[in-house]
């Protein structure tokens, strides 16, 4: 089948490779997070602290031991260094800012600089951050289902908050929307966004689980904002393939395809509703306070303030797009290092197409769309909202031969 490995020999990894194992091993912790506070949350453990902030570091523990003893074969180019800077001064930027504003953090904050330290000293190669990435979207499904059955069975009682809107799944048992163990309709859908469009950019059977389940997860939390970031993310998985079935597609052909399938929705969603469900009226109301703080932004302490006078609307407690969540709490030192992190990540993921991994541009994108509909991090933590961004830019930027990868993660870019 024209010289193709299978995706089964990307986990074929030696006993002395299973130290490059040391970056799942901490973004493990950062899943098994999610799943202790849901089960228990607020519940202290040990000394005051709960197992959702107890869990990280026991993991983080367990893989600088791996970290240690992992020697890596190549280093990270110039690009992916100063992207992973970025990543680190943006969180230095959003930690000094809520210490000095007095907005609440907890101890988590500081595996973000750790865990990106210990990534940009020691690289992964190409086999080792699929079966990363194959391992974080596992973990995910896994503890969904886990929480699916310890609300089946009466030990959590999940929130209500958000009606139907769409009755996709009502006849599944889900009687209101879905928000899993994220807590939140607005992070389960990105969450199954993610799964969606990795799962079919990846290919094969552990593809299709992801896919699978990621449209489950969408549909059950009936975000229409993580919806269309997944169709556009879907539609640049498809305009990849040089060939549909039977039929050879030219480049600019599928270019042309793919961006009539992308705009001809999104006009008619901007012609019927220009408002982005209520989107745009938040986004210029909650920006309206940022020149009370331009350089340095708006506490969280003063928008709570401003909602009870009245100076913000009820649904602005928040920014709903992670821009405008940044520029008002960030200032422009926060706004410039976010719209630099996407920039030179965008511009990996682009880059990345070029060595036949179009899965990474089409999960950045995916995940650059739904941030536009919600604002999904701050850069204080290393979150499952967060993660997928930083993931793909590492995975499209690690020395790899051609002939690792799986026809189903190749572009398919032959020239025409």
């Amino acid at each position: 089948m024209e010289g193709q490995t299978p995706v089964s020999n990307l986990s074929r990894i030696s006993r002395k490779d299973f130290s490059g194992f040391y970056l799942l091993v901490a973004l493990a912790g950062v899943v098994l997070a999610s799943l202790a506070n849901f089960l228990r949350p607020m519940s202290p453990v040990f000394k005051g602290q709960g197992l959702e902030i107890l869990i990280p570091f026991l993991f983080l523990s367990l893989a600088l031991i791996i970290w240690i003893r992992y020697v890596p074969n190549f280093d990270w180019d110039r690009k992916t260094k100063i992207f992973l800077l970025l990543v680190i001064g943006y969180w230095v930027c959003s930690f000094s800012l809520d210490s000095i504003q007095g907005d609440a953090v907890n101890y988590t904050t500081f595996i973000l600089p750790i865990v990106i330290g210990m990534v940009y000293l020691k690289p992964l190669d190409t086999r080792t951050m699929f079966a990363t990435v194959d391992g974080f979207a596992l973990l995910i499904i896994i503890i969904s289902i886990v929480g699916q059955i310890a609300v089946g069975s009466g030990w959590v009682t999940p929130r209500t908050e958000f009606p139907h809107r769409l009755f996709l799944l009502t006849e599944f048992g889900f009687d209101w929307r879905w928000e899993g163990v994220f807590g939140n309709v607005n992070y389960s859908g990105p969450v199954g966004a993610f799964l969606l469009v990795y799962g079919l950019g990846r290919g094969k059977w552990l593809g299709w689980i992801f896919a699978v389940s990621g449209l489950v997860f969408l549909l059950a939390s009936e975000s229409r904002g993580a919806l269309a970031a997944a169709f556009i993310g879907c539609v640049i998985v498809l305009i990849s393939k040089s060939s549909w079935g039977n039929f050879r597609i030219s480049v600019p052909v599928r270019l042309s395809i793919g961006s009539l399938l992308i705009l001809i929705p999104l006009l008619g969603s901007a012609i019927s509703d220009p408002t982005g469900n209520g989107r745009v009226t938040v986004w210029r109301d909650f920006i309206s306070v940022w020149p009370q703080a331009p350089v340095f932004g708006v506490s969280e302490k003063q928008i709570s303030v401003y909602l009870r006078q009245g100076d913000l609307s009820f649904f602005s407690t928040h920014g709903h797009n992670i821009f405008v969540q940044s520029i008002v709490t960030q200032g422009i030192i926060g706004i410039v290092l976010l719209i630099a992190l996407f920039g030179i990540g965008l511009f990996i993921a682009i880059q990345g197409v070029r060595k036949h991994l179009v899965v990474g541009l089409a999960v950045f994108v995916t995940m650059l769309v739904c941030n536009i509909d919600e604002d999904l991090f701050s850069g204080n933590y290393l979150s499952i909202q967060y993660l997928p961004i930083i993931l793909v830019v590492l995975l499209t930027s690690t020395q790899h031969s051609i002939s690792v990868l799986p026809r189903s993660l190749e572009s398919g870019a032959d020239g025409n």
